[in-house]
């Protein structure tokens, strides 16, 4: 049953850190496998950012609005990897690059879920950076 049927006109997505996007091409398989409890496989995973994500949901037919969030462990995943280790100061830039893309396609803030793998990962300083980076979006969360 549609969501709208039930009242809900905006569905917020990426919430705890997770979303399925940005994620590069080879990524794609360990991404889905390491979120599968919150992702259903509904639809092959053809994008690889929130621009490609929003077209395939749109494909989808659906019938409320779509307020996406940079999820911390997609962008961490896609610039640093899935491993248990710190990121190096160029994977560090990435992400905050990764975090303006996102932004920049739309997106309505950052959420993070630090003791969900691979966010569990990282350190408060990439936290920082993250949330240094959102300050160029004044009046997004």
């Amino acid at each position: 049953m549609s969501k709208v049927h039930q009242g809900v006109t905006t569905e917020v997505s990426g919430n705890c850190g997770y979303n399925p996007f940005p994620i590069l091409p080879e990524r794609t398989d360990l991404l889905r496998d390491t979120s599968s409890s919150i992702f259903v496989d509904a639809m092959d995973w053809t994008w690889t950012d929130l621009n490609g994500y929003r077209d395939a949901v749109a494909q989808q037919g659906v019938g409320i609005k779509f307020a996406p969030l940079v999820g911390q462990s997609a962008i961490r995943g896609t610039a640093v990897g899935f491993e248990d280790r710190p990121a190096s100061p160029d994977g560090v830039k990435s992400m905050q690059r990764l975090t303006a893309e996102v932004m920049d396609q739309g997106a309505f803030g950052l959420s993070t879920g630090l003791t969900l793998p691979p966010s569990a990962y990282g350190d408060t300083q990439e936290i920082i950076a993250s949330a240094e980076t959102m300050a160029a979006y004044p009046g997004r969360f």
